[in-house]
Protein backbone atom coordinates (compact mmCIF):
# COMPACT_ATOMS: atom_id res chain seq x y z
CA UNK A 1 0.00 0.00 0.00
CA UNK A 2 2.73 2.52 0.75
CA UNK A 3 4.25 2.51 -2.48
CA UNK A 4 1.13 2.40 -4.41
CA UNK A 5 0.25 5.65 -2.40
CA UNK A 6 1.96 8.48 -4.00
CA UNK A 7 1.28 7.43 -7.78
CA UNK A 8 -2.52 6.61 -7.28
CA UNK A 9 -3.07 10.14 -5.30
CA UNK A 10 -0.99 11.76 -8.07
CA UNK A 11 -3.05 10.24 -10.51
CA UNK A 12 -6.50 11.57 -8.65
CA UNK A 13 -4.45 14.79 -8.05
CA UNK A 14 -6.93 16.76 -9.93
CA UNK A 15 -9.84 15.99 -6.94
CA UNK A 16 -7.66 17.10 -4.09
CA UNK A 17 -5.94 20.07 -2.73
CA UNK A 18 -2.21 20.02 -2.98
CA UNK A 19 -1.41 19.54 0.62
CA UNK A 20 -3.46 16.63 0.68
CA UNK A 21 -1.03 14.41 -1.62
CA UNK A 22 1.54 13.70 0.59
CA UNK A 23 3.60 10.19 1.17
CA UNK A 24 1.96 7.77 3.79
CA UNK A 25 4.22 6.57 6.68
CA UNK A 26 5.93 2.98 6.78
CA UNK A 27 4.22 2.37 10.47
CA UNK A 28 0.74 3.95 9.29
CA UNK A 29 0.38 1.91 5.88
CA UNK A 30 1.41 -1.30 8.14
CA UNK A 31 -1.77 -0.90 10.37
CA UNK A 32 -4.51 0.77 7.17
CA UNK A 33 -3.42 -2.23 5.37
CA UNK A 34 -4.26 -4.35 7.68
CA UNK A 35 -6.94 -6.40 9.00
CA UNK A 36 -7.69 -4.08 11.55
CA UNK A 37 -7.41 -1.26 9.00
CA UNK A 38 -9.18 -1.04 5.29
CA UNK A 39 -9.04 -4.64 4.84
CA UNK A 40 -11.86 -5.93 7.95
CA UNK A 41 -15.37 -5.21 6.28
CA UNK A 42 -16.31 -2.97 9.38
CA UNK A 43 -13.91 -0.43 9.11
CA UNK A 44 -14.14 -0.29 5.49
CA UNK A 45 -17.83 0.64 6.13
CA UNK A 46 -16.88 3.17 8.68
CA UNK A 47 -15.09 4.57 6.51
CA UNK A 48 -17.57 5.46 3.89
CA UNK A 49 -20.63 5.75 6.94
CA UNK A 50 -18.92 8.01 8.99
CA UNK A 51 -18.12 11.37 6.64
CA UNK A 52 -21.97 11.15 5.93
CA UNK A 53 -23.41 11.44 8.84
CA UNK A 54 -20.03 14.20 9.60
CA UNK A 55 -18.45 12.00 12.45
CA UNK A 56 -14.94 13.37 11.63
CA UNK A 57 -13.61 12.57 14.95
CA UNK A 58 -14.35 8.69 14.51
CA UNK A 59 -13.16 8.31 10.93
CA UNK A 60 -9.69 10.37 12.10
CA UNK A 61 -9.44 8.07 15.15
CA UNK A 62 -10.09 4.72 13.13
CA UNK A 63 -7.96 5.47 10.25
CA UNK A 64 -5.00 7.35 12.20
CA UNK A 65 -5.74 11.16 11.23
CA UNK A 66 -6.56 10.23 7.71
CA UNK A 67 -8.29 12.58 5.88
CA UNK A 68 -11.42 11.08 4.64
CA UNK A 69 -11.88 12.13 0.95
CA UNK A 70 -8.40 10.80 0.33
CA UNK A 71 -8.58 7.52 1.84
CA UNK A 72 -12.04 7.09 0.52
CA UNK A 73 -11.42 8.04 -2.84
CA UNK A 74 -7.82 5.38 -2.62
CA UNK A 75 -10.52 3.02 -1.24
CA UNK A 76 -12.70 3.42 -4.15
CA UNK A 77 -10.04 3.41 -6.55
CA UNK A 78 -8.92 -0.15 -5.14
CA UNK A 79 -12.31 -1.62 -5.62
CA UNK A 80 -12.58 -0.74 -9.00
CA UNK A 81 -9.58 -0.80 -10.87
CA UNK A 82 -7.84 -3.81 -8.57
CA UNK A 83 -10.92 -5.81 -7.76
CA UNK A 84 -13.22 -5.52 -10.39
CA UNK A 85 -11.16 -4.65 -12.97
CA UNK A 86 -11.79 -1.37 -13.73
CA UNK A 87 -15.31 0.31 -14.63
CA UNK A 88 -15.87 -1.17 -18.56
CA UNK A 89 -13.90 -3.83 -19.92
CA UNK A 90 -13.39 -5.02 -23.46
CA UNK A 91 -14.45 -8.10 -25.43
CA UNK A 92 -13.39 -9.59 -28.68
CA UNK A 93 -16.58 -10.11 -30.73
CA UNK A 94 -15.93 -13.82 -30.24
CA UNK A 95 -16.47 -13.32 -26.79
CA UNK A 96 -19.62 -11.22 -27.08
CA UNK A 97 -21.66 -13.79 -29.52
CA UNK A 98 -20.47 -16.89 -27.96
CA UNK A 99 -19.98 -16.26 -24.60
CA UNK A 100 -17.37 -15.63 -21.73
CA UNK A 101 -16.82 -16.08 -18.11
CA UNK A 102 -16.18 -13.47 -16.19
CA UNK A 103 -12.85 -13.48 -13.63
CA UNK A 104 -14.86 -11.89 -11.01
CA UNK A 105 -18.05 -14.18 -11.28
CA UNK A 106 -15.31 -17.21 -11.99
CA UNK A 107 -13.56 -16.38 -8.33
CA UNK A 108 -16.85 -16.01 -6.56
CA UNK A 109 -17.82 -19.65 -7.97
CA UNK A 110 -14.64 -21.43 -6.68
CA UNK A 111 -15.00 -20.10 -3.34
Amino acid sequence: MEYEWLPVLERLAPNFEPEDVVPLEYEKSLILGSFSGILNAISASMAFLFPKQEMWSNYTELFLGMKPWVLNTYMRYCALDLFMGGISQTRPIHDLLWGYVDPLLEQFAEQ
